[in-house]
């Protein structure tokens, strides 16, 4: 079992941050579509920060500048700053385990 985390210790490591983005990416496009039809219920921000804070922030800031959505700085300033100041941070925590695990 140890030898089988050695050998793929990158798909442990990097796949659930690959996880967590498609399922932040995913939500973004539905909040967008509800928001643009008015339709249905809005996913709350806290929702989506939530998600971008568990390794989702990577997928969150590909769907913002893609979808145009939370982009504003003066309306949503936890987007605008946060969330890449969060792939920032999780960017290297993931570089940081990948060099320790090598």
């Amino acid at each position: 079992m140890i030898e089988f985390f050695k050998q793929n210790h990158v798909y442990f490591v990097v796949g659930p941050a690959v996880l967590m983005s498609l399922i932040a990416f995913a939500l973004m496009c539905v909040d967008k579509l509800r928001a643009v039809r008015h339709r249905g219920r809005r996913i709350p921000e806290k929702t989506l920060l939530g998600l971008s804070l568990c390794f989702g922030s990577f997928g969150t800031l590909l769907a913002m500048p893609l979808l145009r959505h939370k982009i504003n700085p003066g309306r949503h300033p936890a987007f605008a700053y946060g969330v890449p100041v969060m792939a920032m941070v999780q960017g290297a925590a993931l570089l940081f385990l990948l060099a320790i695990l090598e």
